[in-house]
């Protein structure tokens, strides 16, 4: 996700370059509906417990705007997106589903908003850098036009023990995914290719454009490290030119294949995440949001969505330690509104980042059900 402390990480550059090292050309195996249950994606009668877990996050970010950061605004806007690109398809909605998407809009909207005033007086984010970053984050509407559906793609699935050929043992994939400056791109040069790439002039050429970058940046696409937030900050890059501001960085066949070569990576590790208790559920998160919004419908399995939600806390954050299933069970029968009970024992289990992320994946899923289900 956008971050002003990215986190690059990960290990054993030779092994990962050498087992992806060929691409195979993007195209939608089958958009049928019962294709896409058979990857057990989600299904309608989830559609009302994703919103609900949306609903907690936005009366969250309602009680603790203060606690936004550039993490937490990405995933307010990408949630907008989702539910704005939902309201312009689909006129003929239930009254109920709705007034519910209409209203977090809502809310988010006035969150952001109070997000934006505070950059003000924040000597990291008043920087101009930074505010053509946020400018950004107002177009909601660039991003809606040029959001792909979401279809199941020809993405290879990994059984547990070729992932365990493919990745070191879980004990040493944490301690590479902890080193934060290892790998490529670091943190400062994936922040300054973003800045970069919201200062870009637009280069049109007939029904093409081009934002153009420094050398740097065109390396890191070409020859960064292909696993962890390393991998993740990559896509990213590709995809804000793509859908923030309507370019490519190399041609639009280059850069569509990039961004496949890069899902493939990261739905190998996120299958590797998930056979290990989903113990790094942000990443886990980040690379399954960044890919659906790519139209990666795989990216959605119902069982994987299912766990991600013990990391949600009764005050509606998501946090990196799983809640017990009593815990998630209570949730049922909680309303659209704030439990302040729960607020001063849970705060300190919140992480900004993994909220960011799950408000992303979420409202995804809920796009895809609406896709495929009214």
């Amino acid at each position: 996700m956008l971050r002003f402390q990215c986190i690059q990480i990960f290990l054993c550059l030779f092994t990962y370059q050498n087992l992806f090292y060929s691409i195979a050309k993007y195209h939608k195996v089958n958009d049928d509906v019962l294709s896409l249950r058979s990857y057990e994606l989600p299904v309608g009668k989830d559609l009302l417990k994703y919103l609900k877990t949306i609903e907690f996050m936005t009366i969250y970010s309602s009680e603790n705007v203060n606690k936004i950061d550039i993490n937490y605004a990405f995933g307010i806007f990408l949630v907008n997106v989702n539910f704005k690109s939902i309201l312009r398809e689909k006129g003929d909605l239930p009254y109920i589903i709705k007034t519910k998407l209409k209203k977090i809009i809502r809310i988010n909207d006035k969150n952001f908003k109070e997000f934006q005033k505070s950059t003000k007086y924040n000597t990291t984010y008043k920087t101009e850098e930074f505010q053509k970053v946020l400018k950004l984050l107002t177009n909601t509407s660039h991003w809606v036009d040029r959001l792909n559906n979401l279809v199941i793609t020809n993405l290879k699935s990994y059984n547990f023990d070729e992932l365990k050929d493919i990745y070191p043992s879980w004990k040493y994939y944490l301690q590479d995914v902890k080193n934060k400056e290892k790998w490529t791109p670091n943190p400062k040069l994936s922040d300054s290719c973003l800045v970069a790439l919201f200062s870009s002039d637009v280069v049109k050429k007939g029904s093409q454009s081009w934002c153009s970058l420094r050398d740097s940046c065109y390396e890191m696409l070409t020859e960064g490290d292909n696993f962890g937030y390393a991998l993740t900050h990559r896509l990213l890059l590709l995809l804000v030119a793509d859908l923030g501001r309507g370019c490519s960085i190399f041609s639009p066949k280059q850069d569509r294949a990039l961004k496949y070569k890069y899902c493939s990576m990261a739905y190998a590790e996120v299958e590797y995440i998930a056979m290990n208790k989903y113990e790094i559920a942000d990443l886990m998160m980040e690379s399954m949001c960044l890919c659906s919004m790519e139209g990666h419908a795989q990216f959605l399995r119902r069982n994987w969505l299912r766990h991600l939600l013990y990391f949600q806390k009764p005050i509606g954050c998501f946090g990196t330690k799983l809640n017990s299933p009593e815990v998630v069970n209570s949730f049922d029968g909680r309303k659209f509104g704030f439990n302040t009970k729960y607020q001063n024992a849970l705060q300190e289990e919140c992480n900004i980042h993994t909220t960011a992320v799950a408000s992303g994946v979420f409202s995804v899923a809920i796009r895809y059900i609406i896709q495929e289900y009214y």
